[in-house]
């Protein structure tokens, strides 16, 4: 029996949920979360397929699923229903387009443009490689229009997560 929209639609809202509940620790990149992501994105895959079918919220749930893929594939469908979330009229998908922009680039060999990349190594967080504005052509109000804080205060409340002892 095929699924109706609006079981897809909780669906991915209960996946996206999960998804991020895997997130709450900075290192939890573990086997068993990896194996919980890897059976997401199989699903994601599935769903992609009826992708025409969702609301732009389910589009943005499903677009997290493939940002957090392993392929520079998976983060241009992560792109594409982004920017499908945001048309539709869900604001943050704005936001969540250009952070999977941003992870495709690196994930090729590229620098990113907006600045929404980063890594986190022994409590320390930084901005990965990017590409000046002048470089890319982003402004502070394209980031603003997209959600996106300017790379300075991303490294600004990055450094202040650094000073906050573990558990705060």
């Amino acid at each position: 029996m095929e699924r109706q929209p609006k079981n897809l639609n909780a669906e991915l809202a209960e996946l996206h949920s999960a998804d991020q509940k895997d997130r709450e620790a900075w290192d939890s990149h573990d086997e068993t979360r990896l194996g919980r992501d890897r059976a997401r994105m199989k699903r994601a895959r599935e769903i992609y397929e009826k992708r025409d079918l969702l609301t732009p919220e389910a589009l943005f749930h499903l677009a997290i699923l493939f940002q957090h893929g392993e392929d520079p594939e998976d983060y241009v469908k992560a792109m594409e229903l982004a920017k499908a979330s945001e048309e539709g009229g869900y604001e943050p998908g704005a936001w969540l387009a250009a952070a999977a922009e941003d992870r495709h680039l690196l994930s090729i060999g590229q620098k990113q443009k907006w600045g929404t990349q980063f890594r986190s190594e022994d409590g320390k967080h930084e901005v990965l490689d990017m590409l000046t504005d002048e470089e890319s052509g982003i402004t502070d109000e394209m980031r603003k229009e997209k959600g996106v804080l300017p790379p300075e205060e991303v490294i600004r409340q990055l450094a202040e997560m650094d000073r906050k002892p573990k558990g705060e």
